[in-house]
């Protein structure tokens, strides 16, 4: 089924490679200037403590390696260097005369190292270059650390240097130093040099610090700048949710009326960037800024409103916010004001101008705040006197009232007080008022008694559209003043950051019972900006645990809100937040929900976004322009991409990563997604700074107990209180229908199929959703539908639902992740069909999508009415996640599956987890002939779990290939090794890689072989699904024994002690009997055999209960009871857990007594699904199945005493006597039958004691079984 694994291995070299040799300079890879001096750099440097080795490249490690050489004061390297730069500076003609050239050190921190490093490095250099030896002409005179802190700027370098005038005057000085950064050093010492009559200084530098931004240098470079006002252009706008909703074209050109320049005619002074008020500034920045222009606050968009004389009622049903129900007859003064705005005439009574104004109102006193000009205490009152000059509309009462009431929420979450506000606005007035409430008072003034007042306030802004009249003051005149005026939208680029770093805040702390006064202000936000009445159940817990800086797996069912709960808690921290999302369409719905909400503080990068787009995003990470960035988990394994995570990282802490549909950590990441498994590593080696590691968000809507495991172990979130479960997983408004096919011909199969489509589309759904007919129904704009599929390439599947859609006339449009074969999408770039598709299908432009689960996931519409599963899907978690696309809005929604199953005989045997995937693989190559959905998903389970022997094969085949390479290594020493990857396999993203391949690469760094790898993709000719990619895998030597230890390691993650001890007893043995190669191998073997014994089981668990209900459930009613007794925890949750980790008998005995005295048969149903999720996690654990024996029997009893009460479907599917046999037989199986027979009988006893005189066949069939098998063992 799988051919050999086809790689080529291009090179290795070992971690600590500083040959320069191997590098290639041909000119200075830096030329730049800071003020009137040049200076040069070879190449760039990354330092050590801020990018691991795993984020650069080859060359990039072996010159920074060489520099740090060079800095130890390695002679062979520093030859090299000079004779590398005095080529370059020959061929460049830096020297312009020798006989009046020198060359000078920059000296490191004290004389030794100065010596160490630059002695011998400024003698060859001269030397060659013909010029003075200017070694001595600069100096350390002390030790840095010796400097008194009397000194005016201990950190100033000049502080702690001797300069020799009389060599340096008149000389053209070479000024060198191993790297430069921001250049502030290199400008003062060549400052000094020009002070002391140099004729010119030029600098040359190995390195130059890698920077993710141009850094001003600022004051340092122009002493004089301190006098001038600083100049800044930004943009900033709140325009009313309910005016956008009007759809006017006048809205379209907004954007271009929104950039102001903003004057401060101030001296910064110094406030503690970390104290409180200036985190309530930058925090509420946060808020201003998400978008622009972005939706008011409801104060604010209420004022608006009531200063326009709109009829307006307010929203309050799962939404807040106010309808306008005059905007018609409003349409032609809302094009005045618009156009008012767009030539900078703005008269006093414009109320659209009000939200601009307000905005940038805001975000000036932000910008005062954080300069220290309104600082922390202000006076003995803690009032901020501000004075707002108002040019042409009259709005900054009202914004400051709006920002003071933000700011007196978010104080309550950052547990300080917010100043009081005295506001002095001066305006064309009539006559003087003011007004006092809660801590804010406003008093207005004419304009022209502002000059009788003015150095009364703390800050005056002097703000509007028009120009400012009168001249501005000159700094330490007046008060200090900001003046705001718009600005052309083509004349200049944004210049302040949008956002500001602080450190990450802990809002929250764990130990501490939740605070009503803190969910308060949470929910002020949450109506405010995401205009949200209440929180739904589970979204604040998940809040408050993210705000404290923990990792958290959050579980809501699908449409309850996920998203929120990273989007709110983004607007409280730092940086941008990183959301890991498992498909394109989920990237792209994701942001199209953000900029619905007006925050344009967004963007995804994955394989659809190209060259100078994919540039443009990036830069506008690092520019801090973005708060939320939507990656693949393959991004994190491309290198450039780290390496710039890496320096935003740095700049600015990243505050959390989410992982969003955390189910796919398992689900994917064991079968075609590695790169899932390698999250949590990647997220620690990346994003780190200092000693910050940014907590895990991990966000499911479907999660069986199996699949949780799964997730907390590979993200290592281990702590059991980080789960925060919903009350319940139940969606009232869906309702669930099965049509069957037993047919067995692939014709009859396919024939059968669209006869129940056509069934469902044209009879079932018009009828149930009050519409004519199919045609009226796909058609309208209110309602839409997905049907699922899980193949492409088919008659089954994308392409031929599609053609048979296409023949009954039913409009429709695909979306997969490989392209289809239809003739409509020949010659057509797919990657943009699929966008398209996906923004017509959210803009109710395409009603009706038939899909893979390249669009299952996330996906956020509201009116989707129904959803039809054309097939079983892999598990119920995929079921259930899938159909609730529909009915998010709440309303009334109907979801439909369509299941052919030939041979439940065949069906039952390979999903059997008593047989191993060997005996699977080869039942199935008898169903060649059967094409049913059972064959269907065995297809793709097989086509992830290749088989162990095979595995092995392949893992220890590439191990054997690059073990010559990691012998080489000292012992515990690293080495690089790049590989070619020619992948030939299908793929619905070009960033999912070589699955098989990869699965390789994370089975040796389980091991500890492989410590991390990066991939690069390279296009195969025109094809723009066909990649060969490079990898790059950095290996570790290890001994046999070292290995052992990393393979108990991983055992111990999902094992008992007990199920480990039994390991360790083979491991041991292995130890002794092998050696070499031969011990790795069987490492190897064991770690695969055990992935199949826990993994591949689960899978196929997972697959035999989605079957079983496929099956046996009737209705809504039974399908709905089964999902929620699968998905929500019962009495016995928790015993269940304990008895995972441990075979307890009397624990056994206990549940058991409960199952035996339960009456409740809704509890037991309960109890049911909860064991068969813990099956899924331990498909080897007897207690599960002897537990679900007892239960299937006592079920079984009280539907005999309450016959008639229950459909026979119901009592048929939970009490049959196949199921009852087949867990008592795999009981028997996993048992030690020798140790625990008394235990067995006594079980025997107990079914024998519920059943009384109800099925004697029963009991005899159980006692027959256990003889036998007790029998063989004796």
């Amino acid at each position: 089924m799988h051919s050999k694994l086809n790689v080529e291995i291009l090179g290795f070299h070992r971690e600590w490679d500083a040959q320069l040799e191997k590098l290639q300079f041909s000119k200075f890879l830096y030329r730049d200037s800071v003020r009137t001096y040049n200076y040069y750099a070879l190449d760039v440097f990354y330092p050590k403590d801020i990018y691991p080795e795993e984020v650069l490249e080859h060359h990039q490690r072996i010159f920074r390696n060489a520099v740090y050489e060079f800095r130890d004061g390695n002679e062979q390297v520093s030859t090299e260097f000079s004779r590398i730069l005095t080529n370059l500076m020959k061929e460049h003609k830096l020297i312009p005369s020798t006989q009046k050239a020198a060359l000078c050190i920059i000296p490191a921190h004290n004389a030794r190292e100065t010596k160490s490093r630059f002695e011998n490095f400024a003698k060859l250099t001269s030397t060659e270059l013909n010029i003075e030896n200017g070694f001595y002409y600069i100096r350390n005179s002390r030790d840095p650390k010796d400097i008194s802190n009397t000194d005016n700027n201990t950190s100033d370098i000049l502080n702690y240097l001797e300069f020799s005038e009389d060599n340096i005057k008149g000389k053209d000085i070479i000024l060198f130093d191993d790297t430069i950064a921001t250049g502030a050093t290199f400008f003062k010492v060549a400052n000094k040099l020009t002070s002391l009559g140099a004729t010119s200084v030029t600098g040359i530098f190995l390195g130059k610090l890698y920077s993710i931004q141009n850094i001003s240098l600022g004051p340092i470079t122009d002493e004089l700048n301190k006098t001038q006002p600083e100049m800044f252009y930004d943009a900033a706008a709140y325009i009313p949710k309910s005016i956008f909703d009007m759809g006017l074209s006048n809205l379209l050109e907004i954007d271009r009326c929104l950039k102001f320049s903003l004057k401060k005619v101030y001296t910064k002074q110094y406030i503690d960037q970390n104290s409180k008020i200036v985190l309530l500034a930058k925090v509420f920045n946060n808020i201003l800024m998400r978008g622009t222009p972005t939706y008011p606050s409801l104060y604010l968009e209420e004022k608006i409103l009531k200063c326009g004389s709109f009829q307006y009622s307010e929203i309050k049903d799962i939404e807040t916010g106010y309808r306008i129900s005059n905007g018609k007859e409003k349409e032609r003064e809302l094009t005045r004001l618009f156009s008012e705005i767009k030539n900078k005439n703005v008269s006093s009574n414009n109320y659209i101008a009000i939200g601009i104004l307000s905005a940038w109102l805001q975000r000036a006193i932000v910008s005062a705040i954080v300069d220290g000009i309104l600082p922390e205490q202000a006076n003995q009152q803690n009032t901020w006197k501000i004075a707002v000059i108002e040019r042409d509309a009259k709005f900054s009462d009202y914004a400051l009232t709006d920002m003071y009431r933000y700011l007196v929420e978010l104080s309550k979450l950052i547990e300080c007080i917010a100043p009081k506000v005295d506001l002095t606005v001066f305006r064309k007035v009539t006559k003087q008022q003011e007004f006092v409430q809660d801590g804010l008072s406003i008093r207005y003034k004419n304009w022209n008694d502002y000059q009788e007042y003015r150095t009364m306030y703390d800050l005056t802004v002097d703000i509007g559209f028009r120009q400012p009249t009168d001249e501005l003051p000159k700094i330490g005149e007046n008060t200090p003043i900001i003046v705001v005026t718009a600005i052309d939208f083509s004349d200049y680029s944004d210049t302040a950051k949008k956002f500001y770093t602080f450190a990450p805040y802990k809002y929250f702390n764990l130990n501490s019972k939740p605070q009503k006064e803190k969910d308060d202000a949470l929910k002020f936000l949450l109506q405010n900006v995401f205009r949200k009445v209440e929180f739904r159940d589970g979204q604040l817990k998940i809040i408050r645990r993210i705000l404290s800086l923990n990792s958290v797996i959050g579980l809501l069912p699908t449409g309850s809100g996920k998203s929120l709960c990273y989007q709110l808690s983004g607007l409280l921290e730092p940086g941008t937040v990183v959301i890991i999302d498992p498909i394109k369409s989920l990237m792209v719905d994701q942001v199209e929900n953000l900029l619905n909400m007006k925050i344009d503080s967004c963007t995804y990068i994955n394989s659809d976004v190209l060259g100078k787009e994919r540039k443009e995003r990036l830069k506008k990470i690092v520019n801090y322009e973005l708060k939320y960035v939507f990656i693949s988990p393959e991004r994190l394994q491309i290198k450039g991409f780290r390496r710039e995570l890496t320096a935003v990282a740095n700049e600015t802490p990243i505050p959390f990563v989410v992982i969003d549909e955390a189910h796919c950590v398992s689900e994917w990441g064991h079968d075609f997604r590695p790169a899932y498994l390698n999250i949590a590593r990647n997220i620690k080696a990346i994003t780190k700074k200092d000693k910050y590691i940014p907590p895990l968000v991990a966000l499911t809507g479907t999660a069986s107990y199996s699949v949780l495991s799964d997730v907390q172990h590979e993200l290592e979130i281990n702590s059991e209180s980080a789960k925060i479960y919903p009350k319940s997983f139940d969606r009232e408004e869906l309702n669930f229908f099965i049509f069957r096919t037993t047919r067995k011909r692939k014709e009859e199969i396919k024939q059968d199929k669209e006869k129940i489509l056509t069934k469902i589309l044209c009879e079932e759904l018009p009828q149930k959703l009050n519409r004519q007919d199919v045609e009226s129904m796909v058609s309208d704009t209110q309602l839409s539908g997905i049907i699922f599929t899980s193949k492409v390439s088919s008659d089954t599947g994308i392409d031929g639902i599609s053609e048979f859609l296409d023949k009954a006339n039913i409009f429709h449009e695909v979306y997969s992740g490989k392209k289809p074969s239809l003739d409509k999408l020949k010659n057509i770039s797919y990657s943009k069909y699929k966008l398209d598709v996906q923004l017509k299908f959210k803009k109710n432009k395409v009603h009706l999508l038939v899909a893979t689960k390249a669009f299952g996931m996330g996906i956020d519409k509201p009116n989707i009415r129904y959803t039809i599963h054309y097939a079983i899907p892999s598990s119920l978690e995929a079921f259930y996640q899938e159909a609730g696309r529909a009915g998010r809005d709440k309303k009334k929604a109907y979801c439909y599956l369509i299941f052919s199953e030939s041979r439940p005989d065949y069906t039952n045997k390979l999903l059997d987890t008593d047989r191993s995937s060997t005996e699977m693989h080869r039942e199935y190559s008898k169903l060649e002939k059967v094409r049913d959905d059972v064959f269907t998903q065995l297809f793709f389970h097989l086509d992830s779990f290749i088989g162990e022997e095979e595995e092995t094969e392949l893992v220890f085949d590439f191990f054997t290939k690059i073990y010559p390479n990691i012998e080489e290594l000292d012992k515990n020493g690293c080495g690089y090794i790049v590989v070619s990857s020619k992948d030939n396999e299908e793929s619905s993203d070009s960033e999912e890689g070589d699955k098989t391949f990869d699965k390789i690469l994370h089975r040796l760094t389980i091991l500890g072989i492989v410590e991390d790898y990066t991939i690069e993709y390279e296009k195969n000719g025109q094809d723009e699904e066909s990649f060969t990619r490079k990898y790059e895998i950095k290996v570790k030597k290890l001994s046999p024994s070292e290995v052992k230890n990393n393979l108990i390691y991983y055992f111990e993650r999902y094992k008992s002690q007990d199920e480990v001890d039994n390991y360790l007893t083979d491991l041991e043995d292995l130890s002794k009997s092998k050696g070499g190669l031969d011990e790795y191998k069987e490492y190897i073997s064991q770690l695969i055999e055990f992935i199949y014994s826990e993994i591949e089981k689960q899978r196929r668990r997972a697959l035999a209960t989605m079957i079983e209900v496929a099956r046996k459930a009737q209705n809504n009613h039974e399908i709905k009871e089964y999902i929620l007794n699968y998905f929500e925890e019962s009495t016995f949750t928790k015993d269940l857990m304990k008895l995972q980790k441990e075979l307890n008998i009397e624990r056994i005995n206990e549940i058991a007594g409960k199952i035996e005295a339960e009456k409740n048969i809704d509890r037991l149903k309960n109890l049911y699904g909860n064991i068969q999720r813990f099956l899924e996690s331990a498909p080897d654990n007897p207690a599960f199945y002897l537990l679900s024996t007892l239960d299937r029997v006592k079920i079984k009893v009280e539907m005999n005493k309450k016959m008639g009460m229950f459909s026979d479907s119901e009592e048929k599917m939970l009490s049959e006597n196949g199921y009852i046999i087949r867990d008592w037989k795999n009981f028997i199986t996993k048992i030690n039958k020798h140790r625990y027979k008394d235990f067995i009988f006594s079980m025997l006893n107990k079914i024998s004691k519920m059943l009384e005189n109800q099925d004697n066949s029963l009991k005899m069939q159980l006692e027959k079984i256990t003889k036998k098998s007790l029998k063989i063992v004796d």
